[in-house]
């Protein structure tokens, strides 16, 4: 008995305190995972010792979506600048990687909310039957979720310079107006905006809006597929599911007028749906498909005598449980060379495509995170919940004051990689930087076509570009530049080639990137309602509010909902 009251709350908090290291402040994350809606506050300190019968209907909303920001981008505004452009801030994202003019400045702030509706249904069945205090009940939750970055784009230049020859592809590739500039709501941050076509005879344009690139809108020069992981949707992205399947077999140890205790086991079977690296960002109902089983003790105490019309009662409900291996896809960022530290938001760099047999340029760009998304093994060692309740009851009305607290370790991840190479398919990529794709043959001053370039810049980040890896000067021959045909060339600009080119390998996966860290949130709720004392089945009538708040860590979410419910017993 001791065991069970003492020690399910005490290795609850020492897990939880252990593993807060793991939220890294500032890091950024490739996933946002919240708790289940199963752990609704609405749904706290329920009977366990007569037949009830309990539905809710609960609306939650998320606030501070700045620390949500920070999670997913490390801050809620984005800068964007291309490599031409003076003097810019060491912050901004190099506009290159996105498909945008190199003199491209603009912005996307993000205020991201979360909203839930959720219909619960309990069901609790005493099994005296079976053996005396035995009792059995199940908790159903169906969600409605959606989601929304509130992206918000503001285009300072989209910038009206060519990509030099070379610089994207072996073609020029020209700016055009085919999306054309027109007030920000009618096009940049329009949910479903109409696009007006290219004219039939515009060359291959690079990107008007960093909006068309994170949407999977890019294909140009060597960049043959657009954007399919991390994307981000303007328009709020929706889901509806069985959250979970929540299910305790417990048995009441303590069963009387003042005092009630049982123990249980607690399982939660898998339902809702997996977060998809699709989208950044996008809607999870229930705990992510994982299988839970746990153990916990519930019960409660009653201060006034039977015969005094008010009732003060002090309820409580604990418990904790593992949430077993699942099989998931995540993207993750890349480490630094050394692997000392992370490099947030690189799964959106350039990579070049090279030849594994002759180290050269292989004529395709790719995005990172189609080399950097694997499936993976995922586990939770600990979760756990602490609720705590108080009733005062007074001839039928009824005022609850409660406080729950939940809490989880940091995520196990275990990496799939294709075997038996990697990266994927035994292909190999370079990080681009701010080299050029292809270089000029020469005689003399003339220019006699394009060769791929291998140069590749592998200390790069989504903010600068780093130094070419191992170069060699490659004679009769000059990179990029606004040169066309036999157009007399300016031959101090001789190619630079990496020999050989630093390619991306595993070790350089940033497996934290993609992990959900430890978490706990602090909810405190009230409800107020009338119960039918004279009836037989006792029917009551709650209405309630919660206020949810967490530490400063950006992962865990901050929330408030209201909800109503009914009750009956007999």
């Amino acid at each position: 008995m001791k065991f069970t009251l003492y020690t399910i709350p005490l290795l609850f908090l020492i897990c939880i305190t252990a593993t807060l290291d793991a939220v890294k402040a500032g890091a950024v994350k490739t996933v946002y995972i919240p708790r289940s809606q199963g752990h609704s506050p609405s749904m706290v300190c329920l009977p366990a010792y007569e037949y009830t019968v309990i539905t809710s209907l609960n609306y939650a909303q998320s606030y501070k979506g700045k620390n949500i920001a920070r999670d997913l981008f490390g801050a809620s505004t984005l800068n964007f600048s291309g490599s031409q452009v003076p003097n810019r801030a060491s912050t901004d994202l190099l506009a290159d990687n996105f498909g945008l003019a190199p003199d491209f400045q603009g912005s996307i702030h993000f205020n991201p909310r979360i909203e839930n509706v959720l219909f619960s249904f309990y069901f609790n069945k005493p099994l005296d039957n079976v053996l005396s205090g035995l009792y059995v009940n199940f908790m159903v939750p169906v969600n409605y979720a959606r989601w929304s970055l509130n992206p918000c784009e503001t285009v300072v230049d989209r910038g009206m310079t060519i990509f030099p020859n070379g610089y994207m592809g072996d073609t020029l590739i020209t700016f055009t107006h085919a999306v054309p500039i027109v007030p920000a709501d009618a096009y940049q941050n329009a949910c479903n905006p109409v696009t007006p076509a290219p004219s039939p005879a515009a060359p291959a344009q690079t990107a008007p809006s960093a909006r068309t690139y994170f949407t999977g809108n890019v294909i140009t020069g060597d960049i043959l597929r657009p954007l399919s992981y991390n994307k981000i949707s303007w328009c709020p992205l929706k889901r509806t599911e069985l959250a979970e399947l929540i299910v305790r077999l417990g048995r009441n140890l303590i069963c009387s007028d003042y005092a009630f205790l049982s123990v249980f086991v607690r399982a939660s079977f898998p339902t809702g749906n997996k977060q998809r690296p699709e989208y950044l960002f996008s809607p999870v109902c229930g705990n992510g498909k994982f299988f839970e089983l746990g153990l916990g003790t519930q019960g409660q105490y009653r201060f006034t005598h039977v015969d005094n019309p008010t009732d003060v009662t002090f309820l409580w409900d604990i418990s904790g449980e593992t949430l077993f291996q699942t099989k998931q896809l995540r993207t993750f960022d890349l480490t630094a060379i050394d692997q000392c530290c992370s490099r947030p938001l690189s799964r959106y760099l350039l990579l070049k495509k090279i030849n594994k047999n002759t180290q050269g340029y292989d004529g395709e760009l790719i995005e990172a995170s189609y080399v950097t998304t694997y499936p993976v093994l995922v586990s939770r060692p600990f979760q756990g919940d602490i609720d705590l309740k108080l009733s005062v009851e007074h001839k039928g009305f009824t005022q609850n004051f409660g406080y729950a607290l939940w809490g989880t370790t940091a995520e196990h991840i275990c990496v799939q990689f294709d075997q038996p190479t990697c990266p994927t398919g035994g292909n190999v990529y370079g990080i681009k930087g701010t080299t050029g794709a292809y270089n000029y043959i020469t005689t003399g001053t003339l220019a006699r076509g394009l060769t791929g370039l291998n140069a590749t810049e592998s200390s790069s980040t989504i903010y600068a570009a780093g130094p070419i890896d191992n170069p060699v000067a490659l004679p009769n021959t000059t990179t990029y530049g606004n040169v066309s045909g036999t157009t007399v060339l300016d031959t101090s600009r001789v190619a630079i080639a990496s020999q050989p080119p630093l390619v991306v390998e595993c070790v350089t996966i940033d497996v934290d990137s993609a992990r959900s860290p430890a978490q706990m949130t602090h909810a405190f709720f009230a409800e107020t309602g009338y119960t039918w004392v004279g009836c037989h089945t006792q029917p009551a009538v709650l209405v309630g509010g919660s206020i949810e708040t967490a530490s400063n860590s950006p992962a865990e979410l901050h929330q408030w909902s209201i909800w109503i419910k009914g009750t009956v017993s007999w």
